[in-house]
């Protein structure tokens, strides 16, 4: 899988804005905060989770088993990674659970929750929580951004493994747990916000911005990064070299399809004829990386005929003059938005790694295929 997902928090402009990428949503208790990122951008603070819904939730596509695990002998990769920027406001509550990584696809029940304790970073195991490791180091840093890393090896039989590190120093880890639940050494999402509490905005709030979350069989991002990491959003801004879908209004198919901030759903393009495809330019790099991970494209997709069988979307990419497309993905078969994402971790036009001029010279868009 290797990369697998991020998000800059950066195109939102309301809380009902969240499913367009998250599968779990509580927007009682995750607001966006527009202007109030890590850097500079869009973040979203998360408080505890209420009934049976987290704030934020994302589903790993397919099942995450671990090679680690003595009964899973099929599985291609041992390390589940998660970084993110988190600004805790207050982490003094006996017991508050911020993380938590699920077993199976289908959400399934807890594996693994990091959380806090009177100020210091807790990991637990299992569907009760049980205390695995307590940090012994500096408590949290309140009031200001962390850089948040977690490496998570799912297993039985005690070959487990969970660390936890801020702002590059290790603040807890544990290396001799069972991380899998009922023998499935498998993780099928992430979430945030989990809580203690029935209410769910009791002991402390978390700001949360430019989540990624990988695994060890990727090019370029295959161990734990140990550096700040910064997701750039970036938006079309002109027509590429074809533009083949209908505009919902005139003849400008990117003034359709460029919004910075929420979705809008009044302007779009759309077309029903496979093969269509529609290109387009973006916006430029305001600043030069120390080294580019990858890069992703975000689409969101509606199908107007509800019910009806989905539509294959291909995200597509032409960094110099040839298309090279991602995995085909597909529409919903009923009447909601809905954004699908491809990532690049090499420059396909070369399988090296990305460069500023690659990006900003390249073409970006999607094709209906099928």
């Amino acid at each position: 899988m290797a990369l697998i997902f991020m998000d800059g928090m950066d195109q939102y402009t309301a809380n009902t804005d969240f499913p367009d990428k998250w599968d779990e949503t509580h927007t009682t208790v995750a607001d966006f905060k527009s202007g109030g990122g890590k850097f500079g951008g869009g973040a979203i603070r998360v408080h505890g989770r209420p009934y049976s819904t987290a704030p934020l939730g994302k589903l790993i596509p397919g099942i995450f088993g671990q090679a680690t695990d003595p009964t899973d002998t099929s599985a291609a990769s041992n390390t589940l990674f998660l970084t993110y920027w988190a600004w805790f406001n207050d982490t003094s509550a006996a017991t508050n659970y911020h993380v938590e990584f699920r077993s199976r696809s289908d959400n399934g029940v807890a594996a693994v929750t990091i959380g806090w304790a009177s100020d210091k970073v807790t990991i637990y195991t299992g569907t009760f929580r049980s205390l695995a490791a307590t940090s012994v180091g500096a408590d949290i840093a309140t009031g200001q951004w962390v850089l948040v890393e977690v490496a998570l090896v799912c297993g039985n039989a005690g070959v487990g493994s969970c660390e936890v590190w801020h702002d590059g120093v290790s603040m807890v880890s544990d290396s001799a747990a069972d991380y899998a639940y009922s023998n499935a050494a498998s993780i099928g999402s992430v979430q945030f916000g989990v809580s203690a509490t029935a209410t769910g905005t009791t002991g402390g709030w978390v700001d949360l911005d430019d989540v990624v979350i990988y695994d060890d069989t990727g090019t370029e991002m295959n161990t734990r990064i140990g550096i700040g990491h910064k997701i750039h959003t970036l938006s079309p801004t002109a027509e590429g070299t074809t533009n083949s879908w209908t505009p919902q209004s005139g003849t400008d198919n990117s003034a359709m399809v460029d919004e910075s901030g929420g979705i809008d759903t009044a302007t779009y393009v759309e077309s029903s004829t496979a093969a269509q495809e529609d290109l387009y330019d973006v916006t430029a790099m305001s600043e030069v990386p120390t080294e580019i991970y990858g890069v992703a494209s975000n689409i969101v997709c509606y199908e107007a005929a509800a019910g009806t069988s989905p539509r294959g979307i291909t995200h597509r990419v032409v960094p110099v003059s040839t298309d090279r497309d991602a995995t085909e993905q597909f529409t919903l078969p009923i009447s909601t938005y809905y954004t699908r994402q491809a990532i690049w971790e090499l420059n396909p036009e070369d399988s090296a790694e990305w460069e500023v001029a690659d990006i900003d010279g390249a073409e970006f868009g999607f094709e209906l295929s099928t």
